[in-house]
Formats: structure tokens, sequence, C-alpha cells
């Protein structure tokens, strides 16, 4: 009986160890060429979970360095600001905000969300970041924020239906359609 409960242990042991080899990882890189410079993201994600933190690092043609740790993402390079913009999805990790990365690694925490963040794109002249939230007050909402290139919010709106979102920068209009309200989650 002994050596049928050693045998199950090793078993087990092997098993464990095969699936920390197989942890899930996905590499994405973009070429960011207005910088000559590559954008490395590396995803870890705990074993059948849906927990993934991404580091961030920036790769020159000699070196590469780290720009964070523990991100969620999505990532936007604001190209004549020379910064990084870090949605920091929260529909499976609890982030705190958006963040601004310049290249040296040095993050800024932007407004915190407000709640479940629907999506995030870039908008205006492409240095823009707009978030768009949904939230519940005695039904669902959208909440609309657009952010500068220095993390400034230019404009803040609740919509309680779809609808388009109108803003003004250097002189220039922009538009943007929301889509109807739905339930966080």
């Amino acid at each position: 009986m002994k050596f049928a409960q050693l045998f199950l242990i090793l078993a087990i042991a092997s098993t464990v160890n095969a699936q920390e080899a197989a942890d899930p990882v996905t590499e994405r890189t973009s070429i960011i060429s207005e910088w000559a410079l590559t954008l490395l993201e590396i995803e870890r994600c705990l074993p059948e979970s849906d927990v993934c933190g991404i580091e961030l690092y920036i790769q020159g043609p000699k070196e590469k360095h780290q720009l964070g740790a523990n991100l969620t993402g999505p990532f936007f390079p604001l190209l004549k600001a020379k910064k990084i913009f870090a949605c920091e999805n929260n529909d499976v990790m609890e982030t705190k905000g958006p963040e601004l990365i310049d290249l040296n690694g040095n993050q800024t925490l932007l407004q915190p969300h407000p709640g479940y963040l629907r999506d995030c794109s870039l908008v205006g002249t492409g240095e823009e970041v707009l978030m768009h939230y949904s939230l519940v007050d005695t039904k669902p909402f959208n909440l609309i924020r657009i952010f500068s290139s220095n993390g400034e919010i230019l404009l803040e709106k609740r919509m309680d239906s779809e609808g388009v979102v109108e803003f003004t920068l250097l002189g220039q209009s922009y538009q943007v359609l929301v889509p109807a309200p739905e339930w966080p989650g």
C-alpha cells in the first residue's frame, strides 16, 4: 500500500510540474516607427484562470527595459507625447484607474475608475483617449471620459441612452458614437 501511495504522490507532483511549465504566456509586439522602438507585452496568466498580469517593455536596437509589471492594458502609444496610455481594464482584475507611463517607466495614476470599464480607445487627434464606463443608478447609464495626452480630463459626460459625444480640440470638432448603456459585466 505504501508503494501505491508513493506512486500517486509522484504522479501528482509530475502533473503539477507539467502544468507549471505550461503556464499560459502570450507575447505581443508593436513596432512604433516614430520612436524607432518596439513595445513588448508579456502576459502571464495563472493556470486555468482569468487572472493575468502584463509586463510592459520598450525595446530599442541595443537595449530593452521594463516600463511596468502587473498591468492589464490595453495600451496605446501617444506618439507626440512619447507616453503610453494604460487603460487598466477592470473586468477581472481590480485595477484602480488608467495610467500614463513615460519611456523611462515612470507611472502616473490618473482619475480612478468610477465603475466597470466597457471600452477604451484613441479618439480625436490620436493623442486623446476615450474611457467608456457602464454604471448603474436605478438603471444602467454610460459615463464617458476623454483624457488628454498629459492625463487631464477634457470631457466627462453621463449618457442615459446611446448618442454622439462631441468635443473640440485646437479648433477642430470631433464626434464619437456611444452605444446604449448596458448592465456592467
